[in-house]
């Protein structure tokens, strides 16, 4: 029921900030008061996803790339793997595509954890419950255990003469990219992003691709306007790293 509030309900919410974030980050005494009743909103909804968490969530990205080849024998399907796409981005893309007469399912899945590239890439990928780092790697074990012709590219490079295979994977990783190197800054470009994505799903579907899933390892946070006092120290002993996600 909680995913189900979340698809129909607070993912509109998540958009709304995203967009206006992205138009007035720099206006800090306009932003804040929006930004105050998001973070009591979403507090009561993360007080209850982790009240529920422990006990009744469970992923379903396990070996998500092979269990959808291996049902789609007979039709050409083509996957685009993104890094860091939300669920409320993705909603956001496939409504656009109902307005161009694409019809989509809204489906999602709940993603392995830790939330992590290297973790989640994997589970995608990987049917073997095995973390591994190398993107070649992950993409030999996929063709090895579907025993079929994959090919795969990276959607920017995608064009109608690249469409003679049944089972394509397009990796996007675009957005994590910028979101690395610009923070919240990449915001302003993430309606650029999904214009790309629309229009080489819609080319895909062109070239005779039956089926064009969008998927991704993870989302990405909302941070927001922080100050010095939302820092949190964590004391560190012996040989260790600290990292900015945390």
């Amino acid at each position: 029921a909680l995913i189900t509030y979340y698809k129909e309900n607070f993912c509109k919410l998540d958009r709304a900030m995203r967009r206006l974030y992205s138009t007035y980050l720099q206006e800090k005494e306009l932003m804040l008061p929006f930004q105050e009743h998001y973070q009591s909103l979403l507090t009561s909804f993360l007080d209850k996803w982790y009240s529920l968490f422990k006990a009744e969530y469970s992923t379903n990205q396990s070996s998500f790339l092979c269990e959808t080849f291996k049902n789609s024998s007979s039709e050409k399907t083509a996957i685009i793997v993104g890094d860091g796409i939300s669920f409320e981005m993705a909603l956001n893309i496939a409504d656009k595509l109902e307005k161009r007469n694409i019809t989509s399912d809204k489906d999602y899945l709940l993603a392995d954890f830790p939330s992590n590239t290297e973790n989640n890439m994997s589970r995608l990928y990987l049917s073997s419950g095995l973390l591994e780092p190398v993107q070649s790697k992950r993409e030999a074990a996929l063709k090895e255990e579907i025993k079929k012709k994959i090919r795969f590219i990276p959607l920017e490079t995608f064009t109608e003469h690249l469409a003679d295979t049944d089972f394509l994977v397009c990796t996007f990783g675009d957005l994590d990219s910028l979101g690395e190197k610009l923070q919240l800054k990449a915001l302003k470009y993430l309606d650029t992003i999904e214009s790309q994505l629309i229009d080489k799903i819609e080319l895909l579907l062109k070239a005779g691709f039956n089926k064009v899933i969008l998927t991704a390892d993870h989302g990405f946070i909302l941070s927001g306007i922080l100050t010095d006092a939302d820092k949190i120290e964590i004391p560190v002993s012996g040989t260790a790293e600290k990292h900015e996600r945390y």
